[in-house]
């Protein structure tokens, strides 16, 4: 099982990479963009079971099809297992929404 939740990369000025999730407070950073998913997805995993583990619902995810993004930032998918406990919302942690 994997959850999966949008997240905005930005670019800094020195190269690298930082992005922040649209549906909950937790960044990431890397020096390339391999380096800042792998991160992301940590990011997210520790946060997600933080939340559930404090018996917090967790948001249902928003469509990245609906996310303003705005100059070179662009918009992307972070898949992580689910190593918590079950999920406490109306989705299925494998939601995924489809981009056309």
């Amino acid at each position: 099982m994997y959850y999966t939740y949008p997240a905005i990369v930005h670019k800094s000025e020195d190269g690298s990479f930082w992005a922040e999730f649209v549906d909950f407070h937790a960044f990431s950073q890397g020096a390339t963009l391999d380096e800042l998913i792998g991160n992301a997805e940590e990011a997210m995993t520790c946060h997600l079971e933080d939340e559930l583990k404090n018996g917090s619902i967790l948001p249902v995810p928003s469509d990245i099809r609906q996310i303003r993004i705005s100059g070179d930032d662009f918009a992307t998918l972070v898949h992580a297992p689910a190593t918590a406990p079950a999920p406490q919302h109306n989705l299925p942690p494998s939601m995924t929404f489809a981009v056309s």
